[in-house]
Parts: C-alpha cells; structure tokens; sequence
C-alpha cells in the first residue's frame, strides 16, 4: 500500500511539473509579443539628449511607427544578405521586436539597397547608426526622396534646402515651419505622422473615414489608417517623443509601398546617416576685459563710479553687445584685473610706471549678466595683488559658475555635446619660448585626448604695436601645427590682423573691449570675433570656415571711455574689418 502511495506522489510530482514548464512557456511567450509591442521609455527633452557615439546601441519598442504588416515585394529579389554594417546585424545592433519582426528588417534593407540610406566608414569599418534619433532635416530630405520630387537646385547654403523646398512647393511642408536652425534638431513622432500623413493625402490615397478618438488631423488619421502609422496595445502613441532612424526609415519604405511608388532616383548625393546630424558650436572671442580700477585713478569717471552711477547696474557694461554673446555656445575673454578685497601689491618695479588692477568681487555679476562663460587669467595683470589676489579671483569666478584658465590652470567647457578645452600662457617679460613650446605641445595632446575642440590664448605681442611680432607668428603657426584649433591673441591693447593659417585662425589681439584701465583711450576699435565649428555624428570637426568679425568700439560715447562697448557700422566698421585683413 505504501508501495503504491509513493508511485501516485511520484507520477502527480511529474504531472504537476510538465504543468508548471508549459505554463511558463505560454506566459514567457505572452511577455515577449508584450515587449516587443511596448511603448519607448519618456525621451527627456531636446537640449538634454547627448547623441551617443555608441554603435552597440538597442532599441527596445516599436512604438508607433511599425504600423500593420506590410509585406515587401517578394518579386524585388532583394539580395539574401545584408551589407557588413557593425550595427546592422543580430546580436549587435537589431533589438528584439526587430529581431522578431522579418518583415521590418527586409524593408531596412530595401532602403540600403535602393540606396535611400547608405552607411559611412570609421576605422574601416561601416556604420549606420539607425538606434539615433532623426532630425527633421533627415526626414525631410528622405521624404523627398521616396515621393521623388525633383530637388530644388537654385537653394544653396544648407545642405538639405533643396529637399525642404521640394517639400515645400509640393504642399507637404509651410516655408514657414522652421527656421534653419529648428531643421537640425530631432523630429517629433507627431510631425514624422503629420507630413507622412500629408503626403498620403496629396497623393489622393484613399485611406479611409473611419473616426479615430483623440485624433482630429486628417494627416494624422490618414497615416494611421494606412497602416504606416500605429500605436501600442493601449492606443497610445507618445507623439512628443522624438523619432529615432530606424522607425523613420520603415515608416518611409511603407509609405512607398502604399503608394506603389518607384525607387527613388539616385541623384549623385544619397543621404549618409550622420551627415545631417550636424551641430553647429559657435565660440566668441572678446579682448582685454579690466572689471575694476586702479586705486590711483581720479575717482570721477573710472570703472567702479561708473557703476555706482547707472545704480549698481551690473548688466550696463555689456548691454549693448549682450545679444550677440548670449546667442553663441561659449564666449572667452581675457580678464586682465584681480577680483579680490587683498591690499597687498606685487612688486612691479617703478610704482609710478606701473598700473594694479582691482575689482570688487561681485563683479563677477557683470560676467555672468554679459553672457560671458570662460575668461584667460594668464596675463600680466592677475598678479597684481600677489598670489592671494590670483587665488581669490579663481575663487570667486568658480563660486559664479565661470570657468576660468590660464598657467597650469586648464579648463573644459561643454556645448551640445562637444568638449572645449581652453588653455592660457603669458609670454610678457619671457624671452626664451623654446622650453614653453614643448610644454604646450604637450598641454595640447593631452586636451585633444578627451576635448573635440583646443582654444589657446596668448598674452604677447608688444603694448601699443599695430604690428605682429615674429614671436607671435611663430608660437601662433606652432601650436595650430601643434593641433590647436584656434588662437587667440592679448596684450598689445589694439587690435592685430587675423591669420588664416593651414585653415585655422590666428586672432594676434583682440585689443580693449570692456577696458576700466584708460578712462579714455585715443583708440577704441575693437571687435567680437566669432567662429562656427560643425560636427558630425561621431564628434568629428567636418566645417570650420565660418567666421565673423563683429566690429565695436570699447565704448558708446566717442569722447571718453563709458565701458559699454558697442557695435558700430559704416565707415567705421570698413575701418575695423581693414585693420584685421578682412
């Protein structure tokens, strides 16, 4: 009896087990269509994503964009294999939902093989980086494409402009959507469906009348309808996300189905997926900036009774060129004065001869409300009050947000995803630079390692000399060849040519710009100089030609110096461009 107690506790056990396994197959199963039906995690906004440099990235939904099944042609006779892109192949970049989905993948690759989209070389290897997300240029440009519009070649500048004004003409897009910067950034899911939508619609596609709740464009529901266009199993489409390639792409290709369209024309220029993915960093460059006042100077008319009698204003003193700076990405000036409360003074031989710049440190206020990020401290003047003057200026420029450099001081600046690295050195009263050179070879290399972007500054040149010297042309030219990006140049008080030297620039002097050490200075041109920097997808510079000359006197007032400088036009300004050779 026993016996047979034990045998049926045995043969339930199994019975019970063969339940269990199968049971966590189907639910195991019911996850995975789960998963591969889910809604992509909330995409924080636009100026918050960083765009990876990662090629092993992995989606994780299909979200809206996989729509109903669309099969491809099977009399395309699409090749059985794929190109040998790193990050278009399972295991490596292909999420599950797209591992899952066959269809999908062949309609990836019919875009490849019509050449719609195409990879690009790194290292010998070939990418094309569809987990990113897609700009509205980009779709655009394909959208154009795959509807087989005839590009608009008169439309020069922008690369995508004769796609957008193709679109443009067509009715699928208003000229007066975007500006030419909002082209560059991420497309939202909500336009990819309005403008795919919009040219299902023109195409007069018949998609049908039936109401959808919540949606009351007709572009919208017309893509929905179609099929090219879908959302999760709860009917949620996230449309303020934005759209990575890969859902555009499929969308697209599904659209050209749809249609019955034929394969885009190869116009000699097929999109490379990272070559719209531009961004643009634009750096100013301001001169000698004396927040303060020597002490001997007559009380009437000098820096600090200035700001006492626009009532404490911080933001007079660069109100008039604020626009210009807070529109750029990052702007550098030389600060050549101490920010300090120290009474001590350095011994600078003839006391008559020679001038001790002070400012009270909150005018650091003044930097932060002029829109001005980095400031040079390698100058001949941040020691006026002896190392406690130079330590407490850092000090106080730190507690502002302001980032400071110079000596052995570096700094790195961060915009949009790229990192600036910023150094300054003090030639005044060297004579020997043989020894600096290696230093700032060295210095450079180091910066490059982890910053896309080298900006050196120099205190050189002689006081008062219109004249580039032969050791500012020579250390300039050597640290471009040395991998420096730009040059900029302080010291002389006027302002100097600007070299283009192997496609960088050399800016010798800057001369005064926001100056508190002349209450009146016989001469007072100066300029903004500004310069764009583009980047592809991969951090690499590919455009630097960009530059601006933005001519300005040091002050409002042509009879003295009120230490607000101020654009200036007309003869003035020819005179400025001429005396910087451009």
């Amino acid at each position: 009896m026993i016996r047979k107690l034990k045998s049926s506790i045995k043969l339930y056990l199994l019975l019970a087990m063969a339940v269990f396994v199968f049971a966590s197959f189907f639910v195991i199963s019911l996850l995975n269509h789960g998963y591969a039906r889910s809604i992509d995690k909330q995409i924080t906004p636009l100026k918050q994503i960083n765009i990876s440099d990662s090629t092993n990235q992995s989606l994780t939904s299909t979200d809206m964009v996989v729509g109903q099944a669309i099969p491809v042609s099977q009399s395309e006779n699409l090749p059985e294999k794929s190109p040998a892109f790193e990050d278009w192949r399972p295991g490596n970049y292909q999420p599950l939902w797209l591992a899952n989905d066959n269809n999908c993948r062949q309609m990836i690759d019919k875009a490849i093989y019509q050449g719609l989209i195409r990879g690009y070389d790194r290292n010998g290897k070939h990418y094309l980086k569809l987990s990113q997300y897609m700009t509205r240029a980009e779709y655009a440009v394909l959208l154009a494409r795959v509807l087989n519009l005839e590009p608009d070649k008169t439309k020069k500048g922008e690369w995508y402009l004769p796609y957008t004004s193709a679109l443009t003409e067509a009715g699928i897009v208003s000229e007066d959507n975007w500006s030419s910067t909002e082209w560059n950034q991420y497309i939202k899911r909500m336009e990819m469906a309005q403008w795919t939508g919009k040219s299902l619609l023109i195409n007069k596609y018949q998609s049908g009348t039936r109401e959808i709740e919540g949606i009351n464009s007709p572009e919208i529901r017309a893509a929905i309808l179609s099929g090219l266009i879908n959302g999760d199993d709860k009917g949620n489409y996230n449309w303020q996300n934005n759209a990575e390639r890969v859902h555009g792409t499929i969308v697209l290709m599904k659209l050209q189905q749809v249609l019955k369209l034929p394969p885009p024309v190869s116009t000699g220029d097929d999109l490379t997926y990272g070559e719209s993915a531009l961004r643009t960093i634009t750096v100013s460059a301001i001169g000698d900036c004396t927040l303060g006042t020597d002490p001997r100077f007559p009380y009437v008319g000098r820096f600090d009774t200035t700001l006492k009698a626009v009532g404490n204003d911080y933001g007079y003193f660069f109100n008039n060129v604020k626009t210009v700076l807070e529109n750029d990405d990052l702007t550098i000036a030389n600060l050549e004065t101490t920010l300090t409360t120290a009474s001590k003074q350095a011994n600078k031989g003839d006391p008559d001869e020679a001038y001790f710049f002070k400012g009270d440190p909150s005018y650091t206020e003044i930097l932060k409300q002029g829109s001005i990020e980095a400031v040079n401290l390698a100058n001949n003047h941040s020691y006026d009050y002896m190392a406690q003057g130079y330590q407490d200026t850092v000090s106080n420029l730190n507690q502002a947000g302001i980032l400071s450099f110079g000596y052995d001081n570096k700094a790195v600046a961060s915009a949009n995803g790229i990192k600036i690295g910023m150094l300054g050195y003090n030639l005044v009263g060297r004579l020997n630079i043989n020894s600096l050179q290696n230093q700032i070879a060295s210095d450079i290399e180091q910066m490059k390692e982890d910053c896309q972007l080298v900006i050196v500054s120099f205190h050189w040149g002689i006081e008062g000399s219109k004249v580039v010297t032969k050791q500012q042309s020579a250390l300039g030219h050597f640290v471009i060849d040395s991998g420096a990006d730009l040059v900029l140049g302080h010291h002389p008080h006027v302002i100097q040519k600007v070299e283009n030297y192997n496609d960088k620039y050399i800016v010798y002097s800057l001369g005064n710009f926001c100056f508190g050490g002349n209450h009146n200075p016989s001469d007072k041109d100066t300029f903004i100089f500004q310069q764009s920097f583009v980047f592809n997808q991969d951090d690499i510079c590919v455009n630097a030609s960009q530059i601006k000359i933005i001519p300005c006197s040091v002050s409002s007032m042509s009879n003295r110096n009120n230490f607000c400088p101020t654009p200036v036009e007309g003869e003035t300004a020819q005179r400025i461009l001429q005396r910087v050779g451009l």
